[in-house]
């Protein structure tokens, strides 16, 4: 093959992933980047091969011969096995050789989790007629808000479950965009994440088909009360039956994939296979809650929800764990969550 030619088509390669990687590395995932980056990578790999075959006598000289440049050999030497040895440490996930790939994950993160400046809310509206109480729970996004998954619902005074109130519609069937690809089209698919909403799915107590405690296909009890995912701040506006003489507490439980920090890691606990296999856990779920007096509700009644800790890092118990000490930037997900109860005339 000419050399020029070859050469030629060598540098407009290596120009276009240089630039395609930058791309990559500061920005959240693009399809047609990733695809550009990914075509002239084969590219450039047929044409290196090429070129080495073509120069296979010099490079053998660089590197073998005996002569004047016997300098020149022993660093080209060293600068390829040194070039070997930090392929291997890379892929055998050696601490730290993935200092790059972290970097660029926080600076991609930052931009899928940026807050956003409005102070709009997305409304989601179940209220029902047939219900005596009218339940509002509003929560404004932090800073760290990226669209996390999140279900709502009531218990009685002693914590037993009553009644899912609103369940992001993925973790309600395990059913996620763009798991199967089908031609150039990603579609839905199963997903199982017990780790996502894990107090949430203990609390509700129905055990899928396949063991796990999480949420599988359409499942009736949640029939109406899931949706889409919200990608600001919202406010659920919801209803039920509630007893003037009791007390309820209502709970709030989100969890944000991807939400990276030192002590949640996708090296972090390498002995666990549901935290360990899927690679996008991130930090465990928050857990909010607020006790309800109807006695008390006159009228209309506000509580804040107070954050009573995190759920179990993969989903194993409903367990919550005070200790926030792990914590970072999950904690900045909601900036405040406000519930509101009224009794309809």
């Amino acid at each position: 093959m000419n050399r020029r030619f070859l050469a030629n088509i060598l540098l407009g390669s290596i120009i276009i992933l240089i630039i395609s990687g930058f791309i990559m590395f500061t920005i959240p995932y693009n399809r047609n980047i990733a695809s550009l980056h990914t075509f002239f990578g084969i590219t450039i790999t047929i044409f290196v091969i090429a070129h080495i075959y073509n120069n296979r006598k010099v490079i053998f000289l660089y590197l073998v011969k005996k002569g004047k440049n016997t300098y020149d050999r022993i660093i080209g030497l060293t600068l390829l096995i040194g070039v070997i040895i930090v392929g291997v440490l890379i892929f055998k996930d050696f601490p730290h050789a993935d200092t790059l790939y972290v970097m660029g994950n926080e600076i991609r993160s930052k931009q899928i989790n940026k807050p956003e400046n409005s102070l709009e809310y997305e409304i989601i509206n179940l209220d029902k007629n047939n219900f005596d109480y009218a339940i509002s729970v509003e929560l404004k996004q932090g800073k760290n808000f990226g669209h996390p998954l999140f279900a709502v619902w009531l218990e009685d005074s002693s914590g037993n479950y009553l009644q899912t109130l609103y369940v992001s519609e993925s973790m309600g069937s395990s059913t996620f965009d763009g798991v199967i690809k089908k031609g150039r089209k990603w579609l839905p698919g199963i997903v199982r994440r017990p780790e996502a909403l894990p107090h949430w799915s203990h609390q509700r107590g129905i055990i899928a088909s396949d063991g796990l405690m999480a949420p599988l296909g359409q499942a009736p009890d949640l029939d109406g009360v899931s949706g889409a995912t919200p990608t600001k701040s919202f406010e659920l506006q919801t209803s039920y039956n509630l007893k003037n003489s009791d007390k309820y507490i209502l709970k709030l439980e989100l969890n944000q994939s991807f939400d990276w920090n030192q002590f949640y890691s996708k090296n972090a606990h390498p002995e666990d296979p549901i935290y360990s296999g899927p690679g996008n856990v991130g930090q465990p779920a928050l857990v909010y809650s607020s006790t309800i007096d109807i006695s008390k509700i006159n009228g209309k009644k506000y509580y804040f929800m107070d954050l009573l800790g995190h759920s179990h890092f993969s989903g194993q118990n409903d367990k919550i764990y005070d200790d926030l000490d792990s914590l970072t930037t999950a904690l900045y997900i909601a900036d405040r969550i406000l519930v509101t109860i009224e009794k309809k005339n």
